[in-house]
């Protein structure tokens, strides 16, 4: 009784969730069962076993699909490089599975990345191109440093050129017979330009990009641009030269025993000083150096003649007394501080050693050894 209660609270319970259910008849336990009842009950129990499979495959599927629904998209993207998942697991992948390219996602770098990274290569290629085509021609060939010391050569022929000037310009120091020549003074002029601008011209030679060669070239174009200098000062001065040169070379004749001796010096010392006094003001410093120096020279005559006057009438003095020696004495001093031989032949020799102070010529050797010594380095 208690048994078929409770197949009958089985067949409720079944009833109840819906599901198709095939009633199992009870056993009769009393009595020993047939063939035929013991392969019904197998058939019956194959059927209730087939019919909860299919309904369990049925709420399986359409929870898998849910499920399969929601996550597509992820599983798309790693689709492709997954191997085929219809392999058994513990089947050991074959070699063409294993060296099969397998397909990345691509990742695009940033905007600004690749603008820089196009950047940098193309300062690079501009670089190289600098490199490889713009060096050669910035070095200096053996051609280079010949058309230098081509150039050198013109460079001395014009410093001879502005030299030669200079002495026809103050000629009329070295010479009585030589006067002063404005159209002279004005060709020093011109020459002393053009020896600058010959030295100037010098930079622009690709010899002028070795080192050693530049440095040689300041050195020498220092010195030319001072030589220039001083030539176009000189040009400046030569009329006041030629003015005080005619005043102060023209010293008395008289001897000191003449009567008029004293008055003849005291005008010619102040003719003297007159024309000095412009040569103060000379760009060139051995002129007015010179204009110091004859001025000292002047003072000192003035006092000698002074003392000449204080001895009263030469011509009253007799010879033999201390006033006569005295009178001797003071005489030579005149002579000795004469301008004409004096002061002048000292200006002449400082103008003399201002102009080889100034000589560009042993530094333009120098520069011509540099030359040569490059030609030769780039001619091997």
């Amino acid at each position: 009784m208690t048994d078929d209660k409770q197949g009958e609270d089985s067949s409720e319970d079944v009833r109840s969730r819906g599901e198709e259910t095939t009633v199992i008849p009870p056993l009769d336990t009393t009595a020993e069962p047939s063939e035929p009842a013991v392969a019904s009950v197998a058939e019956n129990l194959s059927d209730v076993a087939g019919s909860a499979a299919d309904a369990y495959t049925h709420d399986t599927t359409g929870n898998a699909r849910d499920a399969a629904s929601t996550d597509t998209g992820a599983r798309d993207v790693d689709a492709a490089s997954r191997p085929d998942d219809s392999r058994d697991p513990l089947e050991a992948p074959d070699f063409d599975t294993l060296v099969a390219p397998v397909e990345l996602p691509r990742r695009r770098p940033p905007a600004l990345a690749v603008v820089g990274i196009v950047v940098a290569v193309v300062a690079v290629i501009a670089l190289v191109a600098v490199l490889v085509v713009v060096r050669p021609f910035g070095s200096v060939r053996a051609s280079d440093y010949s058309a230098g010391t081509q150039k050198t050569v013109t460079m001395q022929q014009q410093y001879e050129k502005t030299s030669a000037a200079i002495d026809d310009a103050l000629g009329f120091l070295y010479s009585q017979d030589t006067a002063y020549d404005a159209q002279k003074v004005s060709k020093l002029k011109v020459q002393a330009t053009k020896l600058r601008e010959s030295a100037a011209s010098f930079a622009d030679l690709r010899a002028n990009k070795d080192t050693d060669v530049s440095a040689a070239y300041e050195s020498y174009v220092r010195q030319a641009d001072r030589f220039a200098e001083l030539s176009a000062n000189l040009a400046d001065s030569a009329e006041a030269l030629s003015t005080m040169n005619d005043a102060c070379g023209n010293t008395p004749s008289g001897t000191v025993y003449d009567s008029d001796f004293a008055t003849q010096y005291e005008q010619y010392i102040a003719s003297c000083r007159t024309s000095a006094e412009p040569l103060a003001k000379a760009k060139a410093k051995v002129v007015s150096e010179f204009s110091g120096t004859l001025t000292q020279s002047l003072d000192q005559m003035a006092s000698v003649v002074e003392q000449i006057k204080a001895l009263g009438d030469p011509s009253a003095i007799k010879s033999g007394s201390d006033q006569a020696q005295q009178l001797q004495s003071l005489s030579s001093q005149l002579v000795d501080l004469d301008a004409s031989s004096g002061a002048i032949n000292d200006f002449q020799d400082k103008l003399r050693q201002s102009r080889e102070n100034a000589n560009p010529s042993t530094l333009l050797q120098k520069l011509n050894a540099t030359l040569k010594q490059g030609y030769e380095a780039q001619s091997r």
